[in-house]
């Protein structure tokens, strides 16, 4: 009891010392466990099943995040369009605003012109690294400076060839899951990023948190982040239960009877529990593919969101907003003076009329890799891993 008293006192006093800078009051070899009187919102959430701000179930709106991954092009943008975006008839919150989605994007194949169209939609543009490489074993074994060139790599180039204000590109998520643990978690501490969404749990009322203390999340994927870092959220990847009982944490990746109602039944099957739970987010992880590929998983998708933005306590919003929520937990009566929420403010810039295209020759091969943007003049080099402006 003295010690944990002594412990709590040492870190007011590193607060009271060194203001802001809340890293220099936390061990680097290990992280704190959580404390409630200590750690509050705003800036501080601890891991776990509580709501925040103590509201009961019934008054916290559902959350809905929807992500897609990888690179975003003319194979998956009419989906995109379809799906999120269909003009008049798009998809509306309860509040009047278009719902939104968060893109999780890859350098390689991606079209940036595309990219900033769905930024001007109000849709948010995250992280998923240059490269996207292989074998996974690379992520997990990266260092320092290797998970900084893939992430602030990735970063510039949104910033420099989709025209997204770097502060803009606020979360990350980790190709095929694969973490890099502390490594990785302090590039993004470093480079000042909101979230990571990399971490898989079997937990299905799971609240995103900050990482200022030691998670009581499972690790299921390591090395997981063990040190402090005040600030940075987890938004918790909660696996799917599929028709074969198993956890699943990317939409298509579980198994279900392919069909409309297939596709249907393990949407709502899964969304009830949190609906039903603590109102946890309900994610939505999936890759485009399985909605090119299949005509049963489109309409099965949308008939799921269909039903559910027929329900007034249902919001499909950005990973973002669902931070922005936490920081302030606002009951459903007070919903709609929730400013994060709202579209009012002008929407980012449209993308150019007529975009840029730039061929780069593959190590004087017959290959060649191509960038489409709406940045001109094309860059003297094809923009890449340790070379993001392509000077």
């Amino acid at each position: 009891m003295e010690a944990a008293i002594v412990r709590k006192l040492s870190l007011f006093l590193c607060i009271l010392l060194h203001g802001a800078n809340l890293f220099y009051c936390y061990p680097t070899n290990g992280a704190l466990p959580c404390n409630e009187d200590i750690c509050k919102l705003p800036d501080c959430f601890c891991s776990g099943t509580k709501i925040p701000g103590g509201l009961s179930p019934k008054d916290v709106p559902q959350m809905v995040m929807i992500t897609f991954d990888d690179a975003v092009n003319i194979r998956n943008f009419p989906i995109y369009e379809q799906l999120l975006n269909n003009g008049a008839t798009a998809k509306k919150n309860p509040n009047g605003c278009n719902i939104t989605a968060t893109f999780f994007v890859s350098h390689k194949y991606t079209n940036y012109r595309m990219v900033e169209a769905l930024h001007h939609w109000r849709h948010e543009i995250a992280d998923h690294s240059i490269t996207h490489r292989t074998p996974t074993t690379w992520w997990k074994n990266a260092t320092y400076d290797e998970w900084n060139n893939e992430i602030a790599g990735q970063q510039e180039i949104l910033r420099k060839f989709g025209s997204i204000i770097k502060s803009d590109v606020r979360g990350f998520r980790s190709p095929y899951l694969q973490l890099g643990g502390n490594r990785q978690f302090k590039v993004l501490f470093d480079n000042k990023f909101l979230y990571d969404c990399s971490m898989p749990t079997l937990d299905k009322q799971f609240w995103p948190y900050t990482l200022d203390y030691k998670t009581t999340q499972e690790c299921t994927v390591g090395p997981c982040p063990t040190d402090s870092f005040p600030g940075l959220w987890e938004v918790p990847m909660t696996d799917y239960t599929d028709s074969q009982g198993e956890p699943c944490a990317m939409v298509d990746e579980c198994s279900f009877p392919k069909t409309v109602e297939g596709v249907y039944n393990l949407l709502m099957d899964n969304f009830k529990k949190h609906y039903n739970g603590n109102r946890s987010p309900f994610p939505m992880f999936m890759h485009a593919g399985w909605l090119i590929t299949y005509n049963y998983s489109r309409q099965g998708l949308e008939n799921f969101l269909n039903d559910i933005l027929k329900m007034k306590d249902v919001y499909i919003v950005t990973l973002s907003q669902v931070i922005d929520w936490i920081k302030k937990p606002t009951p459903l009566s007070k919903i709609n003076e929730f400013a994060p929420w709202q579209c009012t403010k002008p929407a980012p810039p449209a993308p150019c009329q007529v975009q840029n295209s730039c061929e780069y020759q593959v190590n004087n091969q017959n290959e060649y890799v191509y960038l489409r943007t709406c940045t001109r003049p094309c860059p003297k080099n094809y923009p890449w891993y340790g070379n993001p402006d392509g000077n």
